[in-house]
Order: C-alpha cells, then structure tokens, then sequence
C-alpha cells in the first residue's frame, strides 16, 4: 500500500505543475432559458481534428479537461436546436457561462442527411447509437429498434447494454413514463427516436459538485426527433383468444416542451402479473416476508392495472414529478421440481416436488418529487412515496426424497398466507454551491415507517422411512406482526485541489428499528382451538440497527485520456436484538472494516473506452440471520440463524472495453468480473439420521437442517465479448458472442468442509437483415457447455450440454399486408440422473394495417406446437435443479390495436 500512495502523491504534485487549463460552460434553450443536458460539445484544433468531446450533465454543465494553451474550435449542438460555433484563443482557465442555442428551422429533407451519421459513438461515459442507420419495418416499436443495436439486448422487458442492466429511462434528459422502461418499449414509436444513448449516469450528488463519487446508474436516454418534441402518442388495443380469454390495454402519452403526462391502463387474462412495490427503509425481515407471499410473476391467471406519471417545470427554479399507480393481479400455478445432489456424501439422494399455488394481490404506490433551484448555489428537493399492499397466498406442497432408489422422507404441506402493509417514505436534500470554485456542501434526510400484519397457517404431515422420529405432523396458526421505522442522514463536503483535482468527504448514517412478532399456536385437539404456543418455532423480537460510514474520494486526471478515481471508505455497524422467542435473550453484534477502491478511465480518440474498477466490499450479516429462529415452512429443510456471523468481505475487479470503428462499421465490446471472498456467509447443513439433535431439534431421518455460518474461499469469474460486423455492403450484420464462467463455493456438509466447482463456456452468433424495411430477419444460436465437480476426486464431474436459437421473421407482403414467424427452440441435456429436456415454441401471425396504417388486425397462432412451460435449470454448491411451471396455452388469438400521434 505505501507503493500507492507514494506514487498517488507523485502524480498530485505533477498536476499542480501541469500548464494545461479547462473550459466549462453551461448550455441553455433560448426560448425557455432551460438547460440542456446531454448536449453534444467537441473542441476542434486548427486543423480541425477533434481534440476533447464531452456531454452536457443534467445541469446542462459541461468541462473540457486538460487543454493546453491554443488557438481552437468550439462546437456545441443538441437535437432540434442550431449549433453554436465559437473560436477560442485559450491562455487560461476559460468560464464560458451560460451558451444559448436557438431551435433550428431546419427542414425535414435536411434532417433526413443529418441522420446518416455513424451507428455508434462512444463519448465519455456515454455510447450513442443513431437510429437512422438502424432499419426497422414501418410502424415498429421502440423495442424492434433496440433489438437491431450491437451489444443491445431487449428481454421480457429488461434492456441489458454490454451485459449490464438498464435501470433509469429518460426522454431528451428528462423523467417519462415514471421510469416504467416497459411502457417505454410498447409505447414509443422507433421513429420518434432521433439517437438512444446509454450513460453510466453519475450520482445528482456528483453531478452537482463535479466530484465523482463512484456511483453509477445504468441509464437509457432516448433523443426525440425535432419535430416529434411536441404533441400527443397513444395505443387502445384488444385480443380475444376463445373460449374465454381476453386482453384490453391503452395508453396516452403527451409531450410539450420538457413537460411529460403519462396515462395507461389494462385488463387482461391471458397471463399473470405481479408488482412488487417495496419502499426504501423496509425492514429485511419485513422484505422476506413480502417476497415469498408475492412471488413472482408465472402461471396462469390475469391481470389489471392503472396509472399515471406527470412532470412539469413550472420555471428554470422549479420542477414537480408525481405518479400513482394502481394494480390487480390472481395467477394459479403448477410447478415439478427435481433436486440431485451432487456432494459425495449426498451422492443417490434425489429430492422431487410437486406443488400448486394461488396468489392475489392489489398494490397502490404514488410519490411526487419537486425540485426547487432559487439560484445556482442552491437546489432543494423532496421526495415522498406512500406504499400499500394486500395479498392472499395458498400453497399446496408435496415432496418425496429417495436415497439410491429407496423411499427416505417425504412430507405433504398445506399453507395459506394473508398479508396487509403499509409505507410511507420521506426524502429531503439541501445542496450548495460555495464562491470559491469546486466547494460544495450537501445535506441530506430521509425517514420511512412500514408496518405489515396478516394471518399464517400451516399443516403439513411428514414422514419417515427410519429413525426415532417416523411421523411429524404439524397444524399452527399465527398472526404476524411487523413494525419497521428508519432514519438516514448523509453530509457531502467537496474541495478543489490545485488545477485539475477534487476531493470529497461523505458521512452516512442510518438507524433502523424493527418490532417483528410471529407467535405460532398449535391445535388442541380437546379444545377444538388453536391455543398451545410453540415456543421452539415462534418469534418475538426487537431489532435495532445503527450504521455509520465514512467515505474519501479523490478525483486524479492524469492526463486527457486516463482518469483515476481512488476512494477509501469506513464502515461500522451495530445491531441491537431484544428477543423474547425462541429463547430470552440480548444480543449486541458489532461489525466493522476498511473498504478501498480505485476506478480507472482510459478514453481513446477513436470512440474506444476502457474502464477498470478494483474494489473492497463489507457485507454485514441480514437481521433474520442474526435471529435463532427456526423456519419449519417445509419441515425436510428446517433453517435457522445463526447469532454469531461475522462480517464478509469481498474483493472484485471490474473491466470493459468497447470500441467502435468507423471505417468497417465494427462494433466490439469485451468485460471481465472477477471476485474472492472472505467470511462469505454459507450453509451449515446437517442431514438428519435418526439420531442426532442440531442446537436440540430433533432431526429426523433424511431432513436437512440448515443454518448460516462464515466461510473463506469462495471464487467467481466472469468473461464475455462480443463483435458485431457489416456484410454485404452493411445489409447484413453478423454479431459473434463469446463467454466463459468460472465459480468455487466452498460449505459445511454434516460438519465436513466440501464444496462444489462449476466451469460453463459458451459460443454464439447471431444475424440480422438490414436488406429492406420490409423485411426483417433475425437469426441468433448460443450453444453451452457446463461442468459441475464437487469436492470428492473419486466422483466423476457432471457435464452437460445446453443451447438456445431463435428465428424471428416479419415480412410486409403487399398493400400493407404482413406476416410474422418467431420460432425459439432450447435444449439442456441429461446430467446424472436429471433427464434432458427440451421445447420448442413456434408462433406466427397474419396481419393487415388501414386506416393509413394507424389501425392493425391481426390474427395470431401462439404456441402452435403446445409446448410452452417455464422450464429452468439451476445449480447451486449443493445440488443441480430441474424446474417446470406449467404457462397458458392459447393457440388462436384476434387483436385489434389502433395508434395515433399528432406531433409539431
């Protein structure tokens, strides 16, 4: 460490002797005297070579870095607006101020020239994609234009860029759709796009001071056409699939200027949804429970949902975003499970499930957000969620365990879960701007309040093939109760060092208490009522949890293409248990640790970054693994916690690398994560054999009992990469995908150390027609290769083989006539004694669009072959897992969809 920081003070000294200088400026509309973000600002030399490229912040604020003394060009332009051209003879640090555009009256033929730029350009922490080299069919969606983009992959929803998950959506630098990125992708025409970029946004609290603290939101932007910033977009739809299934939809969407409104709606049978809306400040324990009663969304069942979103500036000082949200949702569903063990101590063991469960449940959630800027040193904002739920939940269970072939336990488990809860969330922040350059002080407070309540139920009869224990049956009732409160504050302070360097200081506080009770009462059978309490299996406790963490980042620009951002970071955290069951104690568990890290940016001339990040994390144990409080919800795998965790850490190291080339039109990204562990929380486990009595349960034969420990050794290493190339004169674009896993998972298997090593390589390409606009083809194949090995060299390895294709088809026939074919085939193959399994889901549909193409009928064959099922493979450091939940099966469906826009 001495080394680091001898040459960190060697390289401060070289900064403050360096003779380069910055520009900074702010872009503004001329109309609104608005900012702009994400406006375009390239320094050209003399002979005009581009020299430094930036993007305006949401500030509108832009800087030039590291800029010797010179004569140069300065171009700034955003969408919609006339560039601004000025020359610079630069002998100092240049403030610019505020840099007015003026909207362009550039005419549409101009516009159409203007969209032939490159595909990609990579820009700071940005990479832009333009849409008009880009062919997607008339009338498609935002979704379609994004599927053609290298390195963009659009799922069920969620948008990955280069592997990492989309979580923010903005529309020209401004909230849209309350950051619902699925409304976005069906509701947003692809022409309404003029360029989509994807930031690695930085933290409001860095973008303010111009400090980077490190943190980074994944975030789409879409650049509007100019011509489509004003005026309305919409859907009203509806699909009937006989006998009795249907689905109706709708949305509005408006824009004028930088305000936005947002309505929609939807009723439907033909699937299941759920949402899940759990508020910052929730107690874990609390989460837990929400989790499991929710679910996720699967099976069979409907859905109904309505909401809206609304942003306005009223001024350049002040802006409001509020949105209310209401949904409904009920699904029925039926999953197989089969469990092989692959430990050599558990070798033969199979584990299969049957089970069938009923959820329902409504949410409401509305939160309104006002941002108030009285001048530019100070900005004030609050924002303020309210949360409700209610959920019923019945499950019936069945699960057998068989031992080389013999029958060893099984248990037969009926439960039903009703729940109500409630949250209220609260955010305050003050931030300034001091007269000296680069300082800055920040405030910030939140407070939340959760309370949940409900009834539990459960009955279950086990049984089994030995041991003391041959019967267990069980039949309880309880009434939980949650009550969970936080509080959080935060200060920021920021300095300038020198010319080129800043520094922040971060203090965060938090202080959660969480009032959990859970007492479950067995049934008397002379009473007829559910009146003895289980003291071993109920719960009562009070959790108090106070975390402080000191945080120091430095920011180091070497030179105009490599930045260095080292941060040091203390952490410690004291968690208060008052607990009256299953045992009368009080417990006092402190943790606490040094987390280091450095980030660093190497930004090539030629739209090419690399980006490097080594850092140390502190992972403090969830209050529910503190608890000693058994879980019998399927008494074949009893769990427990453990009072004596300690804190884990984690080391990682973070690098990707994208380039695009101009000249061939080849795209390329490569990333690599890596990371070790240390005290990583893992299972104990002890497998019941007739005779033994974990911490006194009696364990009978063949269950698991589990509970949280410590444990060092842990691996994990991820490679991926990915090229996408022109052919044919760029009409078609071959994308060629690589990718590597390696993972070491280290456990307790009846108080022996074992673990299990998972090795998967996979191989893919896939292609994509640029030929016309209509016709569109879409070809990807991605075979994968696994091999799982477990502690014991005398076993032999479990390897299989699994891959995934798909074909998808649209083709504009004639006279607005279209036809679609999406075929997907995946396989997994056998491994032990797991059988392969395979589908292959074929749907297709005829279409004819009038009304100058605003109304469209379709008649759609889905799952023309009958072979849809959720079917997943898992594996974990102690078994492999085979899974089918059973989906809807509608072959014929008729869906009418009228569109209509007015925009300009």
């Amino acid at each position: 460490m001495k080394y680091l920081y001898t040459l960190t003070l060697l390289l401060f000294f070289q900064l403050l002797n360096a003779q380069d200088f910055q520009i900074k400026g702010t872009v503004k509309d001329s109309t609104t005297q608005e900012v702009l973000p994400y406006a375009n600002v390239i320094l050209k030399n003399p002979s005009d070579s581009i020299l430094r490229t930036d993007i305006t912040n949401s500030e509108g604020q832009f800087t030039l870095e590291k800029v010797e003394k010179g004569q140069y060009t300065l171009h700034i332009s955003f969408v919609g607006f006339t560039p601004h051209i000025d020359s610079i003879d630069l002998d100092a640090n240049l403030q610019l101020g505020d840099i007015i555009l003026s909207e362009s009256s550039t005419e549409l033929d101009e516009l159409t020239i203007e969209g032939e730029a490159i595909p990609v350009v990579v820009k700071k922490d940005t990479l832009e994609y333009n849409a008009a080299a880009f062919t997607v069919p008339e009338g498609s969606e935002l979704e379609d234009l994004l599927n053609k983009m290298p390195g963009v992959e659009v799922k069920d929803g969620t948008i990955t860029v280069n592997g990492k998950r989309i979580e923010k959506l903005l529309v020209d630098g401004k909230p849209f759709f309350d950051g619902q990125i699925q409304s976005a992708l069906k509701n947003l025409p692809a022409d309404f796009a003029k360029k989509i970029q994807f930031i690695e946004e930085k933290s409001e609290q860095a973008q303010f001071s111009g400090t980077d603290d490190g943190e980074r939101t994944q975030t789409m932007n879409v650049v509007s056409k100019p011509e489509k910033r004003k005026g309305y977009f919409g859907r009203i739809g509806g699909t009937l699939s006989p006998p009795d299934r249907y689905n109706l939809n709708g949305s509005l969407g408006a824009l004028k200027g930088d305000n936005r409104y947002n309505l929609s709606g939807s009723m439907s049978n033909l699937g299941s949804e759920s949402s899940i809306s759990i508020p910052s400040g929730m107690s874990s324990a609390d989460m837990s429970r929400i989790m499991a009663m929710q679910g996720g969304s699967g099976g069979i069942g409907g859905s109904r949902s309505l909401g809206g979103s609304y942003y306005r500036e009223f001024s350049e000082k002040l802006e409001i975003n509020a949105s209310l949200r209401w949904s409904n949702s009920d699904s029925f569903s039926e999953t197989d499970i089969t469990r092989q063990y692959i430990q050599s101590s558990d070798q033969g063991r199979v584990y299969t499930e049957q089970s069938e469960r009923n959820r329902e449940s409504t949410n409401i959630s509305t939160s309104v957000s006002l941002n108030y800027k009285p001048s530019k040193k100070d900005h004030f904002s609050i924002r303020q969620t309210f949360t409700s739920a209610n959920s019923l939940n019945s499950n019936w269970k069945t699960g057998e365990t068989i031992l080389n072939g013999d029958f060893l336990n099984s248990t037969l488990n009926r439960s039903y879960m009703e729940n109500e809860r409630i949250g209220l969330d609260t955010r305050l922040s003050w931030r300034h701007r001091f007269k000296k350059e680069g300082r800055t002080f920040s405030f910030t407070f939140g407070n939340s309040y959760n309370k949940a309540e409900g009834t539990d139920s459960v009955k279950s009869q086990n049984r089994f093939a030995d041991g003391n224990i041959q019967e267990q049956d069980f039949d309880q009732i309880s009434n939980p109760e949650d009550n969970a409160s936080a509080r959080t504050a935060s200060v920021t302070f920021t300095e300038k060092v020198g010319e080129k360097s800043n520094l922040s200081f971060r203090y965060n506080f938090s202080h959660e208490q969480d009032k959990t009770e859970q007492l479950l009462l067995d049934f008397n059978e002379n009473t007829q009522a559910y009146s003895e309490l289980d003291p071993l299996r109920s719960s009562q406790f009070e959790l108090n949890n106070k975390d402080h963490k000191f945080n120091f980042t430095f920011n180091l620009p070497i030179s105009e293409k490599i930045y260095i951002g080292p941060r040091l970071a203390y952490r410690t955290t004291t968690i208060l248990n008052d607990q009256v069951y299953p045992n009368e104690v009080d417990t006092k568990n402190q943790f606490n640790g040094f987390t280091p890290s450095i980030s660093i940016d190497v930004r090539a001339e030629k739209s090419a970054q690399l980006r490097a990040t080594i850092s140390r994390s502190m992972r403090v144990p969830r209050a529910e693994q503190l608890q000693n409080v058994l879980d019998n919800s399927n008494p074949l795998f009893l769990r427990q916690g453990n009072p004596d965790l300690k804190q884990g850490f984690t080391n990682s190291i973070n690098i990707s690398y994208y380039k695009f080339e101009e000249e061939s039109g080849v795209y390329s990204s490569l990333s690599l994560y890596a990371t070790s562990s240390e005290n990583q929380t893992t299972n104990f486990t002890i497998v019941g054999d007739g005779t033994n009595s974990p911490n006194g349960i009696d364990l009978p034969i063949g269950a698991r009992y589990s509970r949280p420990v410590n444990i060092s050794g842990a691996k994990n290493i991820n490679f991926s990469g990915s090229t996408s190339i022109p052919l044919l004169k760029k009409k078609l674009s071959l994308a060629l995908r690589i990718g590597g896993d390696y993972a070491f998972n280290p456990q307790f298997l009846n108080e022996v150390r074992q673990s299990s090593e998972s090795f998967a390589y996979s191989l893919g390409f896939g292609l994509e027609s640029k030929f016309s606009e209509k016709l569109d083809l879409g070809l990807s194949v991605l075979p994968r290769y696994s091999i799982i090995n477990n502690s014991s060299l005398e076993d032999p390895s479990s390897r299989y083989f699994a891959w995934n294709a798909m074909l998808r088809t649209k083709w504009t026939i004639a006279a607005d006539f279209y036809l679609t074919s999406n075929i997907n085939y995946s396989y997994n193959g056998g491994v032990n004694n797991l059988g392969s399994f395979d589908q292959l889901i074929w749907s297709a549909s005829l279409g004819k669009k009038i009304l100058k193409k605003k109304l469209d009928l379709n008649i759609q064959a889905n799952d023309i072959l009958k072979q849809l099922s959720d079917q997943n493979r898992s594996i974990n450091s102690e078994y492999i897992q085979n899974s089918s939940t059973i989906l809807l099966r509608q072959i014929l469906r008729f869906s009418i969809t009228y569109k209509f826009n007015k925009f300009g």
